[in-house]
């Protein structure tokens, strides 16, 4: 699997190919937080550029949070 270096610099590169400009406390969220794979990247940036393009906001650690653990996530909003 991809240590962290290479995984981070993944996500930018996915980020950046949608033209999202990602804060880099995200990306060490989803980095600690995620499946290490090339294909999780790109499902979780997939993920997080519709969830951002829905709700018409920038993608954030909260949002992260809510794509990474969707269950979790309804707790927090019942």
């Amino acid at each position: 699997p991809p240590d962290d270096a290479l995984l981070g610099a993944v996500l930018v590169k996915l980020f950046a190919d949608r033209q999202m400009r990602i804060d880099i406390g995200v990306i060490e969220y989803c980095i600690a937080r995620m499946e290490r794979s090339f294909s999780a990247a790109r499902d979780l940036v997939a993920q997080l550029d519709q969830r951002s393009l829905v709700e018409k906001r920038p993608v954030t650690v909260a949002m992260a949070r809510a794509v990474l653990n969707p269950e979790q996530d309804e707790l927090f909003s019942a």
